[in-house]
């Protein structure tokens, strides 16, 4: 999808410059219109002055010319992998690493100048992140100078550093940006800001350490045709019975899983989903921290624990605003989730994430905070139990023995170590890491009457999840190890996920 170019800034001093010029021809024009009654020295003196003005216009309407050349006229926003591509690049692995290097090169000369660019340069830096589909940009401080790192998939890419002496100019620069004090240095800081447009967002974390404060700027997106539910990643069976639950009118469905693994991202799709489809007879309301991207067809709420809007509270006041479907951030406290199970039970369709270590998990989370057995049955639809891997590199992709170590973890997770096993090995087109891309993995626990019985009468965690894939669940650990034979995942990738 094309995106529409990106509006036309210019700076301040030609806007000032061009009012300036359009002040003296009207100042000039005023004395050659009334000059029978002024001195003839004061009529020449505008002649000559609207001849001037003339010269300068045509100077100044060149330099219009070539500032919107330049600023506008290349800013063509494609879209690949969930992210802008600046200049119309087409974005696949391979421009990707040639964008990479060319921001290290820029990134190198300026460290060599005597004086740094910082505005420049942090503009280079976030317009590749954006560019490159990067969750986040590090700006670490180190005894040699300030080093930038990209995480694009999960992985780390390196695109260089600059000397120490340009570290405090590229720091304030950022800080500025994100409306931080540039005179604290050893209390955290937090601060946003938007670049070039509204759509693309940035999240500002400061952090003092033993070299300086390091920076991390967390890069949003803000289009929410990102978020489509076929995109996610479940499997077709699995995708056809989430869509099922979303039609339900009442009930809670939890997303679970480490931080990063893309809850959120399957929540609003989830959102979108249900707008697309029944948006017109619904009232959708979201409580999020923070609000990430703006959705037409919801109201959203932005939770200020500041002024006490928590989601415990906003879920009360939501609940007064005669909501069809909730989406909530986070249950984190007792009252949001004895709030929320009620709001499921009495008819209203609620999407929220709980922070446990598996499907059934969940539900022992919830009992600590001392929501009755009884009503958490009755209100649960489904838990979705969500990972992101890193996969191998399809380039580079070959067949390896397992270690010794490797061959004793998977024995200890009751796995067989039999079949065949791929590493990628690295190459030009992964930058030498054996690994690029990434792949969900989506465990779902569809709420049966049956396992709503095991839930009231506090049924090991082992039954429940034996029970729930009788019914047709497909494990983690099923998916992971399917992958694995199939040359997607590397081992280690695999025992990292269901370590988690």
């Amino acid at each position: 999808m094309i995106l529409p170019k990106r509006s036309f800034r210019p700076p301040r001093w030609l806007k000032a410059a061009t009012a300036l010029l359009t002040t003296a021809y009207t100042v000039f024009a005023v004395i050659l219109a009334v000059r029978s009654g002024l001195p003839r020295a004061v009529s020449e003196v505008a002649r000559v002055g609207v001849a001037v003005n003339i010269g300068l216009t045509l100077a100044l309407g060149l330099i219009w010319w070539l500032y919107y050349r330049n600023t506008s006229g290349s800013g063509d926003f494609d879209q690949r992998r969930k992210a802008p591509v600046v200049s119309g690049i087409t974005l696949d692995e391979q421009s990707s690493l040639s964008l990479l290097a060319k921001t290290s090169q820029i990134i190198a000369e300026h460290s060599a100048r005597a004086t740094v660019d910082a505005i420049s340069l942090v503009r280079e830096l976030l317009q590749t992140g954006f560019s490159l589909g990067a969750s986040d940009l590090h700006l670490t401080p180190e005894p040699g100078g300030l080093r930038f790192t990209y995480r694009v998939d999960g992985i780390l890419h390196d695109a260089g550093s600059v000397a120490r002496r340009h570290v405090s100019y590229v720091i304030n620069r950022v800080k500025v940006m994100a409306t931080l004090s540039l005179h604290v240095h050893q209390q955290p800081q937090d601060g946003r800001f938007t670049f070039d447009r509204e759509q693309f967002q940035a999240r500002v974390s400061t952090l003092p350490t033993n070299h300086g404060e390091k920076i991390v700027i967390r890069l949003a997106v803000n289009d929410e045709t990102r978020y489509q539910l076929d995109g996610i990643g479940f499997d077709e069976e699995t995708l056809d019975t989430f869509k099922a639950l979303l039609l339900s009118d009442h009930g809670v469905i939890y997303m679970t899983g480490p931080t990063g693994s893309g809850k959120t991202t399957t929540m609003y799709a989830a959102m979108s989903h249900i707008r697309d489809h029944l948006g017109d007879k619904l009232n959708l309301v979201t409580l999020e921290d923070p609000m990430e991207v703006d959705f037409r067809g919801m109201a959203q709420t932005q939770v200020n624990n500041k002024v006490g809007l928590t989601f415990a509270a906003g879920l009360r006041s939501v609940l007064r605003q005669d909501p069809d479907v909730i989406m909530v951030g986070e249950i984190r406290d007792v009252e949001t989730a004895v709030t929320a199970i009620r709001a499921g039970v009495t008819g209203h369709l609620l999407l929220t994430t709980v922070h446990a270590d598996s499907v059934v998990g969940v539900f022992h989370r919830l009992k600590q905070l001392e929501v009755d057995a009884f009503q958490l049955a009755s209100a649960s639809l489904a838990v979705v139990n969500q990972r992101l891997a890193v996969r191998n590199c399809d380039e580079c992709l070959e067949e390896v023995e397992l270690t010794t170590t490797q061959a004793r973890q998977l024995a200890l997770l009751d796995i067989e170590t039999e079949g065949t096993f791929y590493q990628g090995k690295g190459c030009e087109a992964c930058r030498h890491k054996g690994l690029r891309g990434r792949v969900p993995f989506l465990e779902v626990l569809r709420v049966s009457d049956a396992i709503r019985e095991m839930l009231v009468v506090n049924t090991p965690k082992s039954k429940i999840i034996d029970h729930a894939v009788s019914e047709g669940m497909i494990t983690l650990r099923e998916q992971a190890m399917r992958k694995v034979h199939d040359g997607i995942l590397r081992v280690d990738e695999a025992l990292r996920i269901l370590s988690l």
